[in-house]
């Protein structure tokens, strides 16, 4: 959620209702913090044009991650301008937006010990 350079803070909101994460979302400077919304499939296409229309550039990295604990998990990533045409589907997910989601190409998976950890 952070990088020195990148992002130096986080904000988790509920994304299922407007009326509670939007005076949160209008009150953050433009790619100030990684933004984590959780149950904000259904409310992904609102929540991007609310970043857009508060300054956002199109191009910040974006990702979704579908059904996150289970087996069958699996992860979009975009721009904020592209959530509302990533996948429909009736999984859960977690959407992530900021810079610090361009980092997920650089970084590879590796099992140490059962255990799994980051490596760049």
């Amino acid at each position: 959620m952070t990088h020195r350079g990148l992002a130096s803070a986080f904000v988790v909101v509920s994304g299922h209702a407007e009326e509670a994460y939007g005076p949160v979302l209008r009150s953050l400077a433009p790619g100030s913090a990684t933004l984590v919304v959780l149950m904000g499939i259904g409310t992904r296409a609102a929540t991007a044009a609310l970043l857009l229309a508060q300054g956002w550039p199109e191009d910040t990295p974006a990702a979704i991650l579908f059904s996150a604990s289970r087996p069958d998990a699996f992860t979009w990533r975009g721009t904020l301008a592209g959530i509302a045409a990533a996948p429909v589907t009736s999984a859960p997910g977690v959407i992530v937006i900021g810079a610090t989601v361009a980092l997920a190409d650089r970084l590879q998976t590796a099992d140490a010990g059962g255990q799994r950890a980051a490596a760049r």
